[in-house]
């Protein structure tokens, strides 16, 4: 009796900690109505690990009607927390880390005591091709549209985040927000470097 009695405890504790789902986050921190449908949803991984999601790799789209594409825009419009597309190019550079990865490859070259290949070889490109290879994950719209950037530091699905007009430093995490005013769709990618 007591140990069916300590199981339903635990059980009512586990049940009464529920996570948001990835689309309640994404669409919560992005104020998305449920009205505009999910039109596209990918996450790697999907559950956590020991370790939680490293290496969290999510894209979402979000189809709007006319009149909720109006009124998103006009909301983000008013917050001053979008920027006009296309990313500039030093603002995508930190966003995806392009130093750090690249200190990182010289780094285990050091650390290993063997000669650190030709720059611009496979195994030590240069930061351009480094830029080349990372900015496909960013979704492909067209020039008409507005974005917004938000990072946590650590645990982006949970902890609070903050939004980036502009960017001083390389980010640790990030979700972008790119609204394509063509397709009346919100494009959402979200990518962890832990």
């Amino acid at each position: 009796m007591k140990k069916a009695y300590s199981s339903l405890v635990a059980f009512l504790i586990l049940a009464s900690c529920s996570f948001d789902s990835d689309e309640t986050v994404i669409r919560k921190e992005f104020k998305i109505p449920f009205s505009a449908q999910l039109a596209f949803f990918k996450a790697k991984p999907e559950q956590s690990g020991w370790f939680g999601r490293e290496g969290l790799k999510i894209d979402a789209h979000f189809q709007f009607n006319q009149e909720d594409f109006e009124e998103y825009l006009a909301d983000a419009n008013q917050s001053n927390q979008w920027l006009p597309l296309p990313i500039p190019n030093d603002f995508l550079m930190k966003m995806l880390r392009i130093k750090y990865h690249k200190q990182g490859i010289i780094n285990s070259y050091k650390e290993e005591n063997r000669p650190l290949p030709e720059e611009g070889s496979v195994y030590n490109p240069t930061e351009e091709q480094l830029f080349e290879s990372r900015v496909k994950i960013i979704p492909v719209t067209g020039p008409n549209g507005i974005f917004i950037l938000k990072s946590a530091g650590h645990d982006i699905m949970r902890m609070p985040k903050t939004t980036h007009v502009k960017l001083d430093k390389e980010l640790n995490d990030f979700m972008i927000g790119i609204l394509d005013f063509d397709q009346k769709k919100l494009f959402v990618k979200v990518s962890t470097g832990y």
